[in-house]
């Protein structure tokens, strides 16, 4: 097996990115914002996470009242 080229491996990560829905966001900031926007996003991927448990538990919840006898 052949190693991949440096291109052949940016290809495939820029594949693994978007497949995963992220978007690629590039901009100049001062290094001490670094520590803040950091943080921004960590709590923006908690609050997916958090919205997405909520989203699944609602559909197991409601996929249980659905198999329930109805009286």
């Amino acid at each position: 097996m052949a190693a991949k080229t440096d291109a052949e491996r940016q290809a495939a990560r820029k594949a693994r990115e978007l497949a995963a829905g992220r978007v690629h966001w590039k901009r100049w900031v001062h290094p001490d914002d670094v520590p803040a926007l950091t943080e921004c996003a960590d709590k923006l991927a908690r609050k997916r996470e958090r919205a997405k448990d909520r989203k699944e538990a609602a559909r197991k919840a409601a996929a249980k009242l659905a198999k329930e006898p109805k009286t």
